[in-house]
């Protein structure tokens, strides 16, 4: 949900559900609120366009499914193909690091399932590297007031239908199934409820944990500044943190957890060439 060029934001970074509770704009864009909505980060006419048909053209595939499984870059658009990109890129900083690889923040899953992918072909016989992924699936369980900018920032905000985790468990169960490692059960993980109580439960239930990667992805102050909190004793010097709304304008909670967790001048933070986000930094103790 960020990003400083509207033609290159990733899925991930901009609004991609209705919105909750949307202010009136008047003709020059700005809402009720006295904000000028446009200034945010969003897709373009011909991009919002161009996912309409594609979405279209999706819906009436003429093959079958096992066809279109094999055939699915068809439909993918160049923001996803660079979050896919990015995802590997993060991936591959942490291969000589131990540990495990946690998002918080999974809804839909799609980090979540290439992480998985990407683990059966970059290190296919490392038993120890689990991949976690955290969130309520009821959307946001509050907002603090730091976090209102966005019109998204509501409570409840981006949940899914209550039997959602699990068909994404039945989802990243079938990508272990060709895993070298498959006898080993458990190696990814989808962690329901708040971070705020999830994160040390499975901490306390893991002392032997080693967080290699972490990628925020939760929008808003109070669960990423905990979240934080609870993992940043089990960094280890090359340990990544990725984040995906670090500098958006209509999600600064990110940015202020950073800052009263870690405090930005930590460890440099770093953009993947040529994308607007992630931005990451490696720790170094």
């Amino acid at each position: 949900m960020t990003g400083h060029h509207s033609s290159e934001v990733p899925q991930s970074q901009t609004e991609h559900a209705p919105e909750a509770q949307t202010p009136t704009a008047d003709a020059h864009g700005s809402s009720e609120h006295g904000r000028d909505d446009r200034v945010f980060p969003h897709d373009s006419i011909a991009e919002s366009s161009m996912k309409e048909k594609l979405g279209e053209l999706l819906e009436q595939w003429p093959l079958s499914t096992p066809d279109l499984l094999d055939a699915l870059p068809l439909f993918l658009r160049r923001q996803q193909m660079a979050d896919l990109l990015s995802m590997d890129e993060l991936y591959r900083m942490v291969l000589d690091v131990p540990g495990v690889i946690m998002e918080f923040g999974v809804r839909h899953g799609r980090h979540l399932a290439a992480f998985t992918a990407m683990r059966g072909f970059r290190e296919p016989h490392n038993p120890f590297r689990r991949v976690v992924g955290f969130d309520t699936f009821t959307g946001f369980p509050d907002v603090a007031d730091v976090d209102r900018v966005s019109r998204s920032a509501v409570a409840g905000r981006f949940a899914l239908p209550t039997d959602y985790p699990e068909y994404l468990r039945r989802v990243v169960d079938a990508h272990a199934e060709g895993d070298a490692l498959a006898h080993i059960t458990d190696r990814t993980m989808i962690v329901e409820g708040d971070v705020r109580e999830t994160v040390p439960r499975y901490l306390a239930d893991n002392p032997h944990t080693v967080v290699a990667l972490a990628y925020f992805d939760l929008d808003i102050y109070e669960p990423t500044v905990a979240a934080l909190r609870a993992v940043r004793p089990y960094l280890t010097r090359g340990s990544v943190l990725a984040f995906d709304e670090i500098d958006h304008p209509k999600w600064p909670g990110e940015n202020l957890a950073v800052r009263e967790a870690l405090g930005l001048d930590h460890a440099a933070l770093r953009l993947l060439p040529g994308r607007p986000a992630p931005a990451y930094l490696v720790w170094d103790g």
